[in-house]
């Protein structure tokens, strides 16, 4: 996959990622950015939206401070805040 795959907004709050043909995810409030990579690694691994987003919030620390939804190419979304 090429640096050219992704597309990364950095706001204050809010940080997104996207992958064509994998998904999205996409942080806010106190962001942690390797969230959006690590979220679309697992959506390329073959992980659903809510998978996905169920592996973050039981790996990374502080997810408490986080807001995130997930987005895959088959249109399952997840979300926790």
């Amino acid at each position: 996959m090429s640096p050219l795959d992704y597309w990364s907004v950095s706001r204050r709050a809010f940080l997104g990622r996207v992958s064509a043909g994998v998904g999205a995810v996409a942080t806010q409030n106190i962001t942690d950015p390797t969230l959006g990579a690590l979220g679309l690694d697992l959506l390329e691994r073959g992980y659903g939206a809510q998978g996905a987003l169920d592996e973050l919030l039981e790996s990374r620390p502080h997810i408490e401070f986080r807001q995130l939804a997930v987005l895959d190419c088959d249109g399952g979304t997840a979300y926790y805040t």
